[in-house]
Parts: C-alpha cells; structure tokens; sequence
C-alpha cells in the first residue's frame, strides 16, 4: 500500500451565461474547466477535488452542464459545497446533483482521511426556517463579527461528528487533510488593500481552529471562496486557500502530493508552488 497521495484541486469556477462581471469570466468557465480536465487526464491522480461554486448561482442549468464536465474526468470527482451552489437549488437537490452522500462526509486513501465540511447548515440558504432565523438573528444582534454574509455554522452535531472522526483517525495513525468551502485562518485569505472588508473565513473559525489544535496529525485545511487565493501555516497545519478557475486568465488549479513527510503544492496558472514540511516551525 502507498503512502503518498496525489491530488488535484479545482477552485471557484462560477460559470454563467448572464455574462461576465469584475474580473469574472462566468462565460468561458466551461471552457477552461474543460482544458483543466484534459489535462488532469493526462496525470496520475488518486482523485480531483471541486472547492464548490460550480455556477455563478442565477439558472439551474449551471450545475449540471458543469458536472457534465467533470464527468470526462478519468479520475474520482469529489465536492465541497459552495455558496452560490445553493443559489437556485436545496442542500439536497444539489448533493444529487454532484453525486456526494451528505454535504458533510470523508474518505480514506493511503493512510490520509480527507474530510469534507459544509460551510452552509445553518445559513442564509437553510431550508429549515428556524436555523434560518437563528442565523439572522445572529448576524442582526452581533455586528462587530466581521465575516461575510455568506457563511455560516456547523450544526452541533457536526462538531461532535467531526471531533469523533478526528478522534479515529488518530487512533488509527492517518494524517488528515480538511476541505471546506469557506476557509477559516484570516491570514491565508487576507489583502491589506480589503482589511475593512468583511473576512472570507467561516463563522466560528476561532473554534475550528481550537479544534485542530488539538490533533497534530491534522495537516492542511483546504478551501475556495474567497478567490485571490492564499496560503498561511498555523501551529503546523498548511491553511492554503486555492485561487479560483473564473478570475485568472490561465486555467488555475493545484497538484497537491502529500505524504508522511511533507505536502507539496505544484500550481498551475495563476497558482503557486509551495513545500509544508510538517516538522517545519510553527507560526
């Protein structure tokens, strides 16, 4: 059995036929996811990963003609979902959508656990009224939390289910690596030009990150969102935000090779390379 793993991940794609906006090329999205797969086709990967936001979220038809895409793919799709995901369609019409078992689930390859966490549950884009309102009533009665409108909680039992899944992994001896859509370390998706702007990190990020203090086999945290991209190291955990695929003219994406050792970054387009030794200094 391996102990490396070898991954690709997809950003932000956004893709839309209403036309483009800011540096947003919603039109030509589908195209370039198109050339990113061929590409990924010709690699070696255990599987290739979508941070979420496959339409720009204004018609129905984004998802599916982009799921077609990923369907060339000769490699396992896995997804996170994004915000503008949930635009025109339900938690649950859109994890039937992109073939995912739950919006929270994970998955075992070479000795890494990878899991996968929803932004999402309790949100703007929750069916159920009283989160709904909960999640309102907070942002109303809590000002001084600067964190985009977009994202929201995790459910308490999400939180005991992702301790207990940590818990195991370790007691098994995996590394784990997390992928969300919504990143949670201000530092890795931070420009000082937006410092008054509302940070693109989950609601309770400072808990999350108590959490993966605790779990030094926890490696890297992975995310989209907020699509300048980033990449900072905290008490030893890589929090790379990856640029998204609709604002760089390049088709962007990452390879990331990961293994008892080290994670190695190699980007493509507008990314970037980057080697988290995970014995390196904490900052």
């Amino acid at each position: 059995m391996s102990d490396k793993v070898k991954f690709a991940v997809i950003g932000d794609c956004h893709y839309s036929k209403r036309g483009n906006y800011a540096t947003r090329d919603c039109l030509g999205a589908k195209d370039k996811l198109r050339g990113v797969i061929d590409k990924l086709n010709g690699r070696n990967l255990d599987f290739v990963f979508s941070l979420g936001d496959l339409g720009d979220g204004h018609d129905g038809f984004e998802v599916p003609e982009m799921t077609e895409v990923f369907s060339e793919c000769r490699h396992p799709v896995k997804y996170a979902i994004g915000n503008h995901d949930l635009c025109r369609r339900g938690e649950t019409e859109h994890m039937s959508a992109v073939g995912i078992p739950d919006s929270i689930y994970d998955f075992t390859v070479s000795g890494f656990r990878f899991i996968v966490l929803n932004a999402f549950e309790i949100s703007r884009f929750s069916r159920n009224e009283r989160e709904k309102e909960f999640y309102f009533n907070f942002r109303k009665n809590n000002p001084d939390v600067r964190v985009q409108d977009w994202p929201g909680f995790l459910r308490e039992s999400t939180w005991k289910r992702l301790e207990k899944n940590l818990d195991d992994a370790a007691e098994r001896g995996e590394n784990v690596i997390i992928f969300c859509h919504v990143p949670t370390l201000e530092s890795a998706c931070f420009r000082e030009e937006w410092e008054s702007e509302p940070h693109a990190v989950i609601v309770e990020n400072e808990k999350m990150l108590a959490l993966l203090d605790k779990y030094p086999n926890v490696r890297a945290y992975i995310a989209g969102h907020y699509h300048a991209g980033g990449l900072a190291v905290r008490e030893g955990v890589m929090h790379k935000t990856v640029r998204s695929l609709c604002d760089f003219e390049a088709p962007t994406y990452c390879i990331i090779t990961a293994d008892k050792e080290k994670i190695r970054i190699s980007g493509a387009g507008a990314e970037t390379n980057f080697v988290h030794c995970y014995g390196e200094i904490k900052i």
